[in-house]
């Protein structure tokens, strides 16, 4: 599951630059480090496992699956270009149910499955308190430790000192090529040494500054959102969508504005039609068409709310604008217009069987049993 929600999470970043063509290539991604939600346990968290399949130091998490089973989490974490270089291409094809060595399956694949860029910054963070040491051990065959201990010993030998370091980590990020330095040689090796170390700095940012404690923090600036198990203290957050955006556009005015919804298991996804419709709709506010994915959620699906936003947004605005002019006839004729067309899309049928589902996941929330009770009550014509 991790390397298919890293995958859904770049194809997320990827649909964000075709409506926003200013999005940046490497997001700013923001992930949970808890196992589970409300508990203060990072062991085997599957947030920390999509921090190293996205900073590429996750070759252990492999070795639990089959032959198979690494060629398709190759082929979502590191792209179709790093499976044919293993030699695994044809297997790849098959897999996936395509004829292999052909060059229309070769160009589809390659399209779907791109080398993947490195994020420019993964914040990771612990509403419960983990100890920075808790997340770079969160399983015992993990090599976070080391790869620390190896990225700033190439630091070291590049002529950086220790202090400036872990400064200017607090001051300017995991982005090297914009570091602080007394030293002329570090100073000349700065772009180098960004590329050099990958992925691997974000291990080092981590140790060094540790986990965020609150979202509200860890999303300014922010690019995409993992819901992963979501925490109360996200859920929260969830529900008041345009103080989201306005986070993740805060010095970020390109942000793509991405949510990837859903975890494993038979777990619900953190937010309902209602709300991704909401998140559509507080986006639209800044001149923006963010981005949700969610396991479990076609394209087609997730796109068929967003019409429905937009149809029920321009309803609702036609009976504003003609209350507000005091024209009653215009406004009387648009309320019957409404009516009609929640009973013709059976609106009330579809809310109910969503509020029926959302309570016996436990999940329901006043505001949407308050809506289903509005709108069944404008379809009987109150």
């Amino acid at each position: 599951m991790p390397f298919f929600k890293t995958w859904l999470l770049r194809r997320g970043i990827a649909e964000a630059a075709r409506r926003h063509p200013d999005v940046a290539a490497a997001p700013v991604v923001v992930l949970t480090g808890e196992y589970k939600p409300d508990t203060q346990d990072g062991r085997f968290a599957v947030g920390m496992r999509k921090f190293e399949i996205l900073c590429g130091t996750g070759d252990h998490l492999y070795h639990a699956l089959d032959a198979d089973g690494q060629t398709l989490a190759s082929l979502l974490s590191e792209g179709y270009a790093a499976v044919v270089e293993r030699g695994r291409g044809a297997r790849a094809a098959h897999l996936l149910g395509l004829p292999p060595d052909t060059a229309d399956t070769s160009s589809s694949l390659a399209a779907l499955f791109p080398i993947p860029p490195t994020p420019t910054e993964i914040r990771v963070v612990s509403p419960t308190g983990l100890s920075t040491q808790d997340l770079l051990g969160y399983t015992s065959d993990t090599k976070l430790e080391s790869i620390v201990e190896s990225a700033r010993a190439e630091l070291i030998a590049a002529d950086f000192a220790d202090a400036e370091i872990d400064a200017s980590l607090a001051t300017f990020g995991p982005h090297p090529q914009l570091w602080a330095t007394a030293s002329p040689v570090a100073s000349g090796q700065r772009r180098q040494l960004a590329a050099q170390l990958g992925g691997r700095i974000h291990a080092l940012a981590l140790q060094v500054l540790g986990p965020e404690r609150t979202y509200e923090r860890a999303l300014q600036g922010a690019d995409a959102l993992d819901t992963g198990i979501p925490h109360r203290a996200l859920l929260d957050l969830l529900e008041d969508p345009s103080l989201l955006c306005r986070l993740m556009l805060e010095g970020n005015p390109d942000s793509a504005l991405v949510i990837v919804d859903g975890a494993s298991g038979a777990r619900r996804r953190a937010m309902n039609r209602f709300d991704v419709m909401l998140w559509f709709a507080a986006g639209e506010r800044f001149a923006r068409e963010p981005v949700y994915a969610g396991i479990g959620l076609g394209r087609e699906t997730v796109e068929g709310w967003r019409r429905a936003m937009r149809r029920q947004k321009r309803r609702a605005t036609g009976l504003g604008e003609a209350l507000r002019a005091g024209d009653t006839e215009t406004a009387g004729v648009a309320y019957a217009r409404i009516v009609d067309e929640i009973r013709t899309e059976q609106e009330v049928q579809l809310l109910l069987a969503e509020v029926d589902k959302l309570r016996r996941f436990g999940r329901l929330r006043s505001r949407d049993e308050l809506l289903a009770r509005a709108l069944a009550r404008i379809a009987a014509g109150v």
